[in-house]
């Protein structure tokens, strides 16, 4: 039996796409025979939302006014485990409960992988850069160094991880994409939806996207913006759609729940991501699963969809973005609905849950046996 403790900042969806990937994965090894798995996570979750984990070992807050806390719950799930071989995966870097894991992993003598999570590109190391930089200097690098490898969501995230000169194993294994529910039904509208699904945030190109809108004002399109505000960003998405008079072609609307979430996919004919950095994008993936083709950038991990034909990669910023939308509202909506068939038949072949933790299971025991090179799973860089 292989027990996995998952660490993470948040369980929230509002706060991206990990807090979601990694609630999936551990969904999905729990599924896997043979393996237990515990959540440690800086949220305080009500007791529903910590009973949704039904597949869940074992699910703990911890408190960043108890530094110790991270270490008393290893302690305590380790020892749910028994005597099984136990691996620890830290989700992201930078923060408090990340610093306070690969303590512990030291102090217990567990293996970790970690997953950056995005938090090793370029965009995100620019952000506060000084702070970063004497952080890197305190602590991050030794817990960096310490893992025992890494988990990388596509190559453009582990020639990050390689950028910063380290040299462990990098496992590249996408996330999985959920499938779209049946039975949830499309938003009606009077014109056709180009949406953008994600958090308000300015790593996100929104302002990008609205520029490029007010240039081409597509005719017959309505752009609709869904998700939940970060850092106050959506104050300026309102302030840019005013100064633009975009009020009667463009949405602004609420956080959206999960079944909302899929009736917008629904009823859109074209999904747009124009991000300056993600590490994967898994909204890119879920659009496609819903048969709508996808605009985005080459710094998400979705550059094939070129090559698949059902969307169009960029550049961050307006000239690509440009380019792409004038082109996409202009097709005939048969075109797109083709182009969305194909996204639609790819997604479940290459993306499912099971595929994706059968592989990290694989790679959880190889880390346990003590990543033997003569053993390395074929989906492990080692250089």
């Amino acid at each position: 039996m292989l027990h996995v403790v998952q660490t993470i900042a948040s369980l929230k969806a509002s706060n991206g796409g990990p807090s979601r990937t990694v609630v999936e994965l551990s969904r999905a090894l729990g599924r896997c025979a043979d393996t237990k798995v515990s959540i440690i996570t800086a949220d305080r979750c009500s007791a529903e939302e910590l009973a949704a984990l039904k597949t869940v070992l074992c699910a703990r807050t911890v408190s960043v006014l108890d530094p110790g806390s991270v270490l008393r719950s290893l302690r305590a799930v380790i020892r749910t485990g028994g005597m099984n071989p136990t691996v620890i995966h830290d989700n992201g870097i930078w923060l408090w409960n990340n610093v306070q894991a690969a303590v512990g992993a030291r102090t217990l003598r567990v293996p970790t992988i970690i997953s950056p999570q995005g938090c090793l590109d370029h965009w995100s190391l620019r952000h506060n850069p000084w702070r970063k930089r004497v952080a890197m200097l305190l602590y991050q690098r030794r817990s960096l160094e310490n893992a025992l490898a890494f988990h990388a969501t596509s190559l453009v995230e582990a020639r990050n991880v390689r950028a910063q000169g380290l040299r462990q194993p990098i496992a590249v294994i996408s996330n999985g994409i959920e499938s779209p529910p049946t039975a949830v039904a499309a938003f009606s509208s009077t014109s056709r939806v180009a949406l953008y699904l994600s958090r308000l945030h300015k790593v996100k190109g929104l302002l990008d996207l609205l520029t490029v809108w007010a240039m081409l004002r597509p005719k017959g399109w309505t752009l609709r913006i869904v998700g939940p505000d970060k850092d106050g960003y959506r104050q300026k998405v309102i302030d840019t759609i005013a100064s633009l008079g975009l009020h009667s072609c463009v949405e602004l609307r609420d956080e959206a729940s999960n079944v909302e979430k899929w009736a917008h996919y629904r009823q859109a004919q074209l999904f747009i991501l124009p991000s300056y950095s993600e590490n994967f994008g898994l909204v890119v993936g879920e659009a496609l699963a819903c048969g709508v083709p996808v605009i985005t950038t080459t710094e998400t991990a979705w550059t094939e969809i070129t090559n698949k034909s059902c969307g169009w990669i960029v550049a961050p910023g307006v000239d690509g973005l440009r380019h792409a939308l004038a082109e996409a509202t202009s097709l005939p909506a048969q075109r797109l609905a083709e182009m969305g068939d194909i996204g639609r038949r790819w997604i479940p072949a290459h993306f499912s849950w099971t595929t994706v933790a059968a592989r990290m299971r694989l790679l959880y025991s190889w880390i346990a046996d003590g990543a033997s090179p003569s053993q390395t799973p074929d989906f492990v860089m080692r250089e």
